[in-house]
C-alpha cells in the first residue's frame, strides 16, 4: 500500500462525513414533527462522534485533515440542495426522501470504512486499540434507523398522502 493511500482514504470519508452532518442539519431544521426530528438529532450526534473518531485516526497515523476534501463534501451537499430546489421547489417530502437515501448510502460507505480498517488493523499498529467492530455495528444500526425513516418518508411521498411533516 502506498504511504498516502490510508490518509487519502480517511480524508475521503471525512469529506463524506462533512456532507452527512450538513445534510442532517438541513433535515433537522426542516422537520417539525418530534417523531422525525428526534431520531435525526440523535443520528447527527452519532455521526459527529464518528467524524471525530475518524479525525483522531487520521492524526494517529500521521495524516492531516484535507480542507479541500472537506470543502468538496460541503459543496456536494449544497449541490444536492440545489438539485432538490428544481425537483421539489416546496422543499417538502420528495427532498426528505432523497436526502434520507443519500444519507443511507453514506452510512453504508462508512460501515465499509470501518470494515476495511478492521481488516488491516493487525498490520497497522497505530490502529490497535480502536474498537472498529463497535463502530461497524453502530453504522449498521444507523443504517437501519435511516431505513425506517426512509420507508416512512416513501410512504408519505409516493402514495400521495401528505402529512404536516
Amino acid at each position: 500500500m502506498s504511504r498516502d493511500a490510508l490518509p487519502t482514504y480517511l480524508n475521503d470519508h471525512l469529506a463524506g462525513s462533512v456532507a452527512a452532518v450538513e445534510l442532517l442539519d438541513r433535515l433537522i431544521d426542516q422537520a417539525s414533527a418530534a417523531d422525525v426530528r428526534e431520531p435525526l438529532v440523535e443520528l447527527r450526534a452519532e455521526i459527529a462522534a464518528d467524524q471525530q473518531t475518524l479525525e483522531e485516526i487520521l492524526h494517529r497515523i500521521g495524516g492531516h485533515d484535507s480542507p479541500v476534501r472537506s470543502l468538496v463534501g460541503w459543496l456536494a451537499e449544497k449541490a444536492g440542495q440545489l438539485k432538490l430546489l428544481f425537483d421539489d421547489p416546496e422543499r417538502g417530502k420528495l427532498g426528505r426522501l432523497e436526502a434520507l437515501e443519500i444519507l443511507q448510502l453514506g452510512i453504508h460507505g462508512k460501515r465499509g470504512l470501518w470494515s476495511a480498517l478492521r481488516a488491516v488493523q493487525p498490520q497497522i499498529p497505530k490502529l490497535h486499540g480502536i474498537d472498529l467492530e463497535r463502530l461497524e455495528k453502530r453504522a449498521e444500526a444507523q443504517h437501519a434507523q435511516v431505513e425506517t425513516l426512509r420507508v416512512e418518508s416513501a410512504r408519505r411521498v409516493l402514495s400521495g398522502h401528505h402529512s404536516p411533516n
